[in-house]
C-alpha cells in the first residue's frame, strides 16, 4: 500500500511541475503576429492551435510546442528566399504543410523524438524559394509535407 501512495504522490508532483512549467513557457515565450504578418511567434503550451499564414513576404516564424500541438498551413503564404522557421517541440508536435514549388531544407536536433521532411528539395529548381526549418524535438515530433492535391 505504501508503494501505491508513493506512486500517487510522485505522479501528483510531476503533474504539478508540468503545469508550472507550462505557465512559465507561456510567460517567457510570447505569441505574436497575425496570419498576414511576415514575422510570427506561436506558442502551444499544454494546448493545440492551427495557424494558416497568408503573409506576402514571410521571413521568420517561431514555434514552441510544449506538451501541445501546432498545425501550420503555409499553402497561402509567399516566402522570401531563405525564410526561417524555428521549432522547439518538447513532448509536443508540429505539422507543417507547404505548397509545391518550395525547397524545404531542415536542420534538426532530436532526443527521443523525430523530424520528418517528406518534401524532396532536390526535385525543385535552384530558383525555387528556399524555406529553412531549424527543428529541435525532445520526446516530440515535427512533420513537414506537401499539400495534398485535390
Amino acid at each position: 500500500m505504501r508503494i501505491l501512495k508513493r506512486i500517487a504522490i510522485g505522479w501528483a508532483i510531476l503533474m504539478g511541475a508540468n503545469a508550472i512549467a507550462s505557465l512559465v513557457v507561456r510567460k517567457v515565450v510570447p505569441s505574436y503576429g497575425t496570419e498576414a504578418d511576415d514575422e510570427v511567434s506561436i506558442v502551444a503550451s499544454m494546448s493545440g492551435t492551427s495557424f494558416t499564414s497568408t503573409a506576402e513576404a514571410l521571413r521568420s516564424l517561431s514555434i514552441v510546442a510544449y506538451m501541445g500541438g501546432v498545425e501550420l498551413d503555409l499553402t497561402q503564404a509567399t516566402i522570401v528566399d531563405g525564410a526561417l522557421i524555428s521549432i522547439r517541440a518538447i513532448m509536443g508536435g508540429v505539422d507543417i504543410v507547404v505548397p509545391e514549388g518550395w525547397r524545404v531544407e531542415t536542420t534538426s536536433t532530436m532526443f527521443m523524438g523525430g523530424v520528418d521532411n517528406s518534401t524532396n528539395p532536390d526535385l525543385e529548381p535552384e530558383s525555387a524559394p528556399l524555406l529553412v526549418v531549424d527543428a529541435t524535438a525532445v520526446m516530440g515530433g515535427v512533420g513537414i509535407h506537401l499539400a495534398e492535391a485535390n
